[in-house]
């Protein structure tokens, strides 16, 4: 039976890199769903930053393009996947889930999802039950899907600025109507009220910027209060690092290397908080 455990997990683990340090080997699991074209090289700077605040283990992984898009099951697979893992690895373990872009966003969506309807089974047919989600962290996240966000998500990446021009304007013409094909109409007003309907009373950091050209700040700014005004702890309980236009530029998902000491010291006191609360003090 052990074998199969094992070789199930190995199977689990497929999707995710695993960063780890003994010193922290208490600190809280970490899974990072990253932003769209991440790769690993991108997402182990990420990870060093969660180990260096406190973190004992950091997963993360990237969804595929055309999954974020189009294919919102393969991302419900994958959120589960992270699930599975917690629930092996780090069974009773606080946890933080990290969202980076919508990329990693739309999985969180799914992540509720899939964390609503396992605790509406009987306790003993629960597939999460060990799992306990002590945080998130959205990088970037939510952007509102607007024209342009859609647009710029798969092509701000583009190193050469005419080749960056012609596939935005390509994106921005066939984007929008295949997405409400594929999702029918109301996408960026559903997706925003998903996410601040979200039933989960962990804490929740954002970090964004003024100067980011995908994630509209003054509709996250919106969407940091409503979410505030819903959650169980208030203020404190969904926290923001939001850096003003009048800032050291820090475009989309670059915010920890343009502003790195601030990153970091968000990550270590919602990690802290974090821990805190996995020792029973709230």
């Amino acid at each position: 039976m052990s074998g199969e455990r094992d070789k199930a997990l190995r199977a689990r683990l497929g999707a995710f890199d695993v960063h780890g340090a003994a010193a922290n080997a208490a600190g809280p699991a970490v899974v990072v769903f990253g932003y769209v074209g991440s790769t690993s090289r991108h997402l182990a700077k990420y990870a060093a930053a969660f180990l260096s605040a406190g973190a004992g283990s950091v997963y993360t992984t990237t969804a595929r393009t055309y999954d974020v898009f189009f294919n919102h099951a393969n991302l419900r697979a994958l959120g589960a996947q992270g699930l599975d893992l917690l629930a092996a690895r780090h069974a009773n373990v606080p946890a933080v889930l990290v969202y980076m872009s919508n990329g990693g966003a739309f999985v969180h969506v799914q992540v509720i999802k899939l964390l609503a309807e396992d605790a509406a089974r009987s306790a003993g047919a629960r597939r999460f039950g060990g799992v306990r989600v002590a945080g998130t962290v959205f990088d970037s996240a939510p952007a509102y899907l607007s024209m342009n966000s859609m647009a710029r998500a798969p092509t701000e990446g583009i190193k050469s600025a005419p080749l960056r021009a012609l596939a935005y304007w390509l994106a921005r013409a066939l984007l929008p109507p295949l997405m409400l094909a594929a999702y029918g109409s109301r996408i960026a007003e559903r997706y925003f009220e998903e996410l601040e309907a979200d039933p989960l009373p962990c804490r929740a950091l954002y970090i964004y910027s003024a100067h980011d050209r995908i994630t509209d700040a003054a509709k996250l700014d919106e969407h940091v209060a409503r979410r505030r005004a819903r959650h169980v702890l208030g203020d404190e309980g969904v926290r923001a690092l939001r850096i003003g236009k009048g800032e050291p530029a820090s475009p989309h998902v670059l915010h920890l290397m343009k502003h790195p000491e601030r990153y970091r010291e968000e990550l270590a006191r919602l990690l802290k908080d974090v821990a805190k609360a996995g020792a029973g003090d709230s």
